[in-house]
């Protein structure tokens, strides 16, 4: 499989997982209105969710621009020496 599709994989996956941990935090239940232990948990997996996409990303976009360099190769403009 070619590396930058890969990379976008990794990058599209990221992004949902994101979208999903914004998404379980923001639908909490407000404070008083549920239980605190479920607030708190729903709140905590959201933003372990938002985290972990954060991750996926960065992990994504650092192999994506890999994968573009080995493909093109170095630019010679760009190198010092």
């Amino acid at each position: 499989m070619n590396a930058s599709r890969v990379a976008r994989r990794w990058i599209a996956v990221g992004a949902g997982l994101t979208a999903v941990g914004l998404a379980v935090a923001a639908v909490a239940p407000v404070v008083g209105t549920a239980l605190l232990g479920r607030i708190r948990l729903q709140q905590d997996a959201g933003g372990t969710m938002v985290v972990l996409g954060w991750v996926l990303l960065a992990v994504g976009i650092h192999r994506f621009g890999r994968a573009s360099v080995t493909r093109e190769g170095p630019n010679d403009e760009n190198t010092s020496g």
